[in-house]
């Protein structure tokens, strides 16, 4: 790339394709290197393994590396992007996509969910809502309601409904063994 800068005096971009899983470190190594354009897709769709992620690019190259380029709010309508060029091709949107995904800032109780009550940066590497998506949390089957108690923070919980379904299991439980417990 540098050489290629070196060279002309014309703006260079660069394309990759995603056949190593490695493009979105390569664009951002581009942008670096003194390319002033990003060629991709939303969602990276594309011919065999697909395009680069102009999703993941934005948000790495402006989050992490402070490029500006789009403006935030912009940034903020990533994920209704995402989502609808996905419908648009009848494709399932991959929820485990990075910043956009469902699960992209999902958390699955334990210690999880006692880091971001505490502080959001020691589970997630930014505010999702930078890219309209949200964190969540995910109860766990084999633990009790109180693990997934999460107040504030923004955090969706299901605190009174597994309560519920917890309470109507150990009274089920209780009844079929005649015992008696305290809830």
């Amino acid at each position: 790339m540098r050489a290629a800068r070196a060279a002309v005096k014309c703006p260079i971009g660069i394309h990759c394709h995603k056949r190593f899983g490695s493009c979105g470190r390569q664009h951002a190594g581009g942008v670096e290197a003194g390319a002033s354009q990003v060629q991709g897709t939303i969602n990276g769709f594309g011919e065999r393994c697909g395009n680069a992620n102009l999703v993941s690019i934005i948000a790495n190259l402006q989050l992490k590396l402070g490029y500006n380029c789009v403006p935030p709010a912009k940034l903020k309508t990533m994920r209704e992007v995402s989502t609808l060029v996905y419908e648009l091709a009848n494709i399932t949107p991959f929820a485990r996509q990075p910043y956009v995904g469902r699960s992209a800032f999902a958390h699955k109780g334990g210690l999880h969910v006692s880091g971001i009550q505490r502080n959001t940066s020691t589970y997630e590497h930014i505010d999702p809502a930078l890219l309209g998506n949200d964190r969540r949390v995910v109860p766990l089957r084999a633990v009790g309601p109180r693990q997934h108690r999460v107040q504030g923070q923004g955090v969706r919980s299901r605190t009174r409904y597994l309560e519920r379904k917890y309470r109507r299991v150990a009274r089920r439980a209780q009844a079929a063994r005649g015992a008696r417990l305290h809830l």
